[in-house]
């Protein structure tokens, strides 16, 4: 709200407790319009929607993954996750392409990525705890990677336990490895 005075041309914005600035009407009227306008953008040219994002961000890292560039694959997995922690499939395929940077990387670097892709393939396992393939992935690490990792060949055979479970409800093939 505002109020004008005839004597000096000021607008005052109320509208909060204690605050009251003067503002000339002009300037008012600008911040309106630029207001406005940036409001039409938005509407016009569709407004930054995270789903809309998310599935363009999913499109791009998938490409980069499938053109085995893990990296920048992994840094939009990323970005997905943290608009969208709710998404599994983000953080499976996050964790997918750090399993992929530990495979080509020197053991230091490897140690780093593995420990993220664990943590990945945990976080997507929380969110679809039945997911077949997050529970597939998550068996083959810790059937492979060493202890001091993450790796369990005990949760490893838990896992694959509720694996066939899963399966046997829902009348899917044992997958032959």
């Amino acid at each position: 709200m505002y109020r004008s005075s005839k004597n000096n041309r000021k607008v005052f914005l109320t509208g909060c407790p204690g605050l009251i600035k003067p503002v000339s009407a002009i300037k008012y009227s600008i911040w309106l319009v630029i207001v406005f306008l940036s409001s039409y953008c938005l509407l016009v040219n569709g407004s930054p929607q995270p789903g809309h994002n998310v599935i363009a961000f999913m499109e791009q890292a998938h490409s980069y993954y499938e053109e085995g560039d893990y990296k920048n694959a992994s840094e939009i997995y990323q970005k997905v996750s943290t608009i969208e922690p709710s998404n599994a499939r983000a953080f499976h395929l996050l964790g997918k392409s750090y399993g992929r940077l530990a495979q080509e990387s020197g053991w230091l670097k490897a140690i780093g990525f593995a420990k993220k892709t664990h943590t990945a393939f945990n976080q997507a396992a929380n969110l679809a705890p039945n997911n077949l393939d997050i529970l597939n992935d998550l068996i083959q690490f810790h059937s492979t990677a060493p202890g001091f990792l993450g790796g369990d060949k005990k949760k490893a055979r838990q896992l694959q336990k509720k694996l066939f479970s899963i399966q046997q409800r829902n009348k899917i093939p044992k997958e032959d490895k």
